[in-house]
């Protein structure tokens, strides 16, 4: 099992954005929630980016895996993690099913 501090995704949402919240919730010692990796997916770096400053959008890299992104038994996360071939940074989201992200969170 995995930790992540997980935020609610909106048009607004990226890659900056996230990373700020996620370093704010760390001085604050907010909880991290668990998750099991879905899938893990690689792109190329620049589409990697391209989806990084638009989190809110669907993307085709994860289509297919976006309706078993849901709780399972207990309560934990499915994720998707989607990584940069060239970035040491993860994106990792949760769609409850749906197409996209309704929560994402950077993983180191």
């Amino acid at each position: 099992m995995f930790y992540c501090r997980f935020f609610k995704v909106n048009r607004d949402t990226n890659w900056a954005v996230l990373k700020n919240q996620s370093h704010l919730h760390e001085l604050n010692v907010k909880k991290m929630l668990p998750y099991k990796i879905l899938t893990s997916i690689v792109l190329p770096q620049d589409e990697f980016d391209v989806l990084c400053e638009n989190i809110h959008l669907p993307h085709l890299a994860y289509k297919k895996f976006a309706i078993r992104s849901v709780a399972d038994l207990n309560g934990i996360w499915n994720c998707i993690v989607l990584r940069g071939k060239n970035k040491n940074g993860e994106l990792i989201i949760y769609t409850a099913g749906q197409m996209y992200p309704l929560y994402a969170g950077i993983g180191e």
